[in-house]
Parts: C-alpha cells; structure tokens; sequence
C-alpha cells in the first residue's frame, strides 16, 4: 500500500498457518471525471500476524468491524 492514499484492507487468519494473516489491500487509483468512475487497484497478499496486529495497535491500519 502507499502512504497517505486511504486504503481498504480486508485481513483474515489463513486456514493453513496460524502464523500468517491474508490481505486484500485495496486502493482507489484515481477518479475520472469524464466517465465517472474511480479506478481501484486490488492485491492479495500474506504477512505476520504478529507484523499486522503492530501495525493495528500503531493505528496505521484502523480497524473497522
């Protein structure tokens, strides 16, 4: 994710290792006037568990249920 674009970041527990957390990061682009519609750009990814819930405890990531 980049800084200070506003981020929506879905995180789940992987079924396989407890250790790891999904993430699906996604990123609105940019917005086009002309068609109206905003671009997103939409990842997936694997991390830490312990590495998210710093981040989440550091309000980086805000944690919305």
């Amino acid at each position: 994710l980049r800084d200070k674009h506003k981020n929506i970041v879905f995180i789940f527990e992987d079924k396989k290792d407890k250790t790891k957390l999904n993430l699906i990061p996604i990123e609105i682009s940019k917005f086009h006037k002309k068609f109206k519609m905003k671009n997103y750009v939409i990842t997936l990814d694997k991390a830490d568990k312990e590495d998210i819930e710093k981040v989440i405890k550091k309000k980086d990531i805000i944690k919305i249920k």
